[in-house]
């Protein structure tokens, strides 16, 4: 009786009133409010602009055309709204009263159609790199070797094994930047460093590499720590500019209790452009990077929750840090 005949859902201290706070600090997205029954009791007005029409005391279901199970389960849905067909991010949070009992469930609609168009474009573009630009190099490197011209036959394999590095990078990159998606672990981030360190003590390039750090477990990505590391100490190796390039790596705790990944070199440092270009997030065609080395070190450390910071070294060289908070 309670609930059918004096509506005691949609009335104080009930789903209503409660569910409210979350329609005004959510303005901007569709908010529905709905009950024990999942009966849509409450809505706001970027809702009812989205669905072009009151839905209040419609049921859930029948509006959304599935239920709140799946759409809790689903990491995007879409819908056929009066503005074309959309892409949504559903946010669920329980609804409960002050003695905890459960009253509903708000359920926030997150407009994210440009995202998925982006990402989606970023697969394809992935995909044609992987697949037929890969496959148009291989082709042109074998025959190259039919061009009689020495010189010019040295420069074009060149540059087409530099363009098959960069897109095998690419594909690496992405492919450890998906580990970021699964659960942390603990991981001695010394011994990482050490590793790192003697790989290119002999590898190509190479160099002096020497590590400064003392004992220090992190909870974090070990792959895209690693791949972090790799990037900036080979980068630092590629453009050195003497017969003996010198690289320290240092791992420390600072005095906030953060842990901090030091790289630094004695070369002709990171160009200012280059540094810009990184911290402003985006490339021109008069502001352009060398490569995706120092992208993909800006992009693991902000998906880490970290901070990149780049300095000159002393007298010469560039000193980057990587501080990865907990």
């Amino acid at each position: 009786m309670a609930v059918t005949r004096y509506d005691v859902l949609t009335r104080r201290p009930g789903t209503s009133r409660l569910g409210l706070r979350s329609v005004v600090t959510e303005m901007d997205e569709a908010v529905l409010i709905i009950n024990t029954e999942e009966n849509i009791v409450n809505a706001n007005a970027a809702a009812t602009a989205l669905f072009g029409t009151d839905i209040v005391g419609e049921s859930f279901e029948s509006v959304l055309e599935q239920s709140v199970s799946s759409v809790r389960a689903c990491d995007t849905l879409e819908y056929s709204t009066t503005t074309g067909t959309q892409t949504f991010d559903p946010r669920v949070s329980r609804i409960t009263g002050g003695g905890g009992q459960r009253l509903g469930l708000t359920i926030t609609l997150i407009d994210v159609t440009d995202r998925e168009m982006r990402r989606q474009r970023i697969e394809v573009l992935n995909r044609i790199l992987r697949h037929n630009v890969r496959n148009d190099l291989d082709v042109v490197l074998a025959n190259s070797d039919r061009i009689s011209n020495d010189e010019i036959r040295s420069t074009i394999k060149s540059t087409l094994q530099g363009t098959l590095r960069l897109s095998a990078k690419a594909r690496e990159a992405e492919e450890v930047m998906s580990t970021v998606m699964t659960s942390p672990e603990e991981f001695d981030l010394t011994a990482l460093a050490m590793a790192v360190a003697d790989e290119f003590r002999s590898g190509d390039p190479s160099g002096d590499i020497t590590v400064e750090a003392a004992d220090i477990q992190i909870v974090s990505h070990q792959p895209v720590v690693r791949r972090i590391l790799r990037e900036l100490v080979e980068n630092a190796l590629k453009h050195a500019d003497t017969d003996t390039p010198c690289v320290t790596i240092t791992v420390r705790e600072n005095p906030d209790g953060d842990t901090e990944l030091i790289v630094a070199d004695n070369g002709p440092g990171i160009p200012d452009l280059e540094q810009e270009v990184v911290a402003d997030g985006r490339e021109t065609q008069l502001k352009h990077g060398r490569g995706i080395g120092l992208w993909f070190v800006s992009w693991a450390v902000t998906q880490l929750g970290g901070e990149l910071e780049f300095d000159q070294n002393n007298p010469t060289g560039s000193t980057v840090t990587v501080r990865l908070c907990d």
